[in-house]
């Protein structure tokens, strides 16, 4: 599934999110895809947004116009696979 760079960087991100203690709080994946990195974590509740469809997100957006959440409405966001696409970066607003 993974180059060995990757699986260690997957790793390496489950990781941290397990630090977060997950389990009683809501995460965003944005950029989620498929798989998700957040799939298989046990946590309240997850929010998978993606600008594609075809990877049956909970919300399908394209991040640049914003995300359609309310503020302080989740505990954990992930972004980890999105920065090399978001061609106005410092133009958005979290």
């Amino acid at each position: 599934m993974f180059e060995p760079f990757g699986k260690i960087r997957w790793e390496i991100m489950r990781n941290f999110i397990f630090s977060c203690n997950p389990e009683d709080k809501i995460i965003i994946d944005l950029g989620a895809g498929n798989p998700a990195i957040t799939d298989g974590i046990c946590c309240k509740k997850r929010i998978k947004v993606d600008v594609d469809p075809s990877t049956n997100p909970d919300i399908v957006c394209d991040l640049e116009k914003g995300i359609p959440v309310d503020d302080n409405s989740v505990d954990i966001c992930v972004a980890s696979e999105i920065l090399e696409h978001i061609y106005h970066s410092k133009k958005i607003n979290f």
